[in-house]
């Protein structure tokens, strides 16, 4: 902590927050409210402190957004249901090698199932009209519809929260940061797989994809995740701004700091009792 952590810390504190009267420890034991971006029902529960409060979701719209004519068309149209695949924005389709890329057309032409891509550049060419292709695409909208059956996804944070709010089935391709540790909460409720982008082959996406939509543990096991995550006696943005407010009408609400915060070395170590233990463990050694 002392020695790795917080040096780095202070240091982009001091670059970004230096000018500011408060210092580096003052303001990091000082804080009135933390907002989370996780929720017990997705990853592990915590034992947080009341300035600690989970948000994730806050970002998801409390009604049903809503599709483009066109887009809604070629969703509502597709008599075997919709596959929605979009990577993240450190590595995009348009990233991908071209051995991968020509790999992914090929199965996703041979579906049975529509395909929308988000792809970022200037779509291949010849594209089969079982594919939608687009540069931008309302994600939400999309994953909110119920003729969407599958989603494939790096799996970044924002993207698992949708696709858990709105109880899809995952196909994971993680690249890197947080993305294996998301998918690994969809694994552990038995609603996703994951393939490596990498090395994946076309046998593997077109089985995989199969398997995701023909067996129907997984989108059962998906809609139980999503109605954990939506028994909520409030929307995840409501809370947000019911507990900024709180904070700003408590002024700070300094009585919910946590003491343990500002302990003393040989309180936080317990020094004490170990200095005592080892007196009375000296003393019993020395009398025998």
């Amino acid at each position: 902590m002392h020695l790795l952590f917080l040096p780095k810390i202070r240091m982009v504190h001091n670059h970004f927050f230096g000018h500011l009267d408060q210092s580096f420890t003052e303001i990091r034991q000082s804080f009135s409210l933390m907002l989370l971006n996780q929720h017990f029902t997705i990853y592990p529960a915590r034992p947080n402190v009341p300035k600690m409060i989970e948000v994730a979701g806050m970002h998801l719209p409390k009604s049903t957004p809503s599709l483009p004519d066109d887009l809604a068309d070629f969703i509502d149209t597709a008599p075997h249901g919709v596959i929605y695949f979009a990577l993240g924005v450190e590595m995009q389709s348009k990233d991908l090698p071209e051995d991968t890329l020509q790999m992914l057309l090929n199965v996703f032409e041979a579906l049975p199932q529509r395909v929308i891509w988000k792809f970022e550049t200037q779509p291949p060419p010849k594209v089969s009209k079982n594919i939608y292709i687009d540069d931008w695409l309302p994600q939400m909208a999309i994953l909110a519809h119920p003729n969407v059956k599958l989603f494939i996804t790096n799996a970044g944070m924002l993207s698992i929260i949708e696709t858990i709010y709105y109880a899809k089935p995952v196909i994971g391709l993680p690249l890197f940061y947080d993305q294996f540790r998301n998918l690994q909460r969809i694994l552990e409720n038995d609603m996703g797989k994951m393939l490596n982008l990498n090395t994946m082959t076309s046998e593997e996406v077109k089985n995989s994809i199969h398997e995701m939509i023909q067996e129907p543990q997984y989108q059962r096991n998906a809609l139980a995740l999503s109605q954990r995550f939506r028994d909520q006696p409030m929307h995840p943005l409501d809370t947000a701004i019911y507990w900024t407010e709180y904070i700003l009408r408590h002024k700070g609400a300094p009585h919910m700091q946590v003491s343990l915060s500002n302990m003393k070395f040989i309180d936080y170590y317990c020094l004490d009792k170990l200095i005592l233990i080892a007196f009375r463990f000296s003393g019993i050694m020395g009398i025998i």
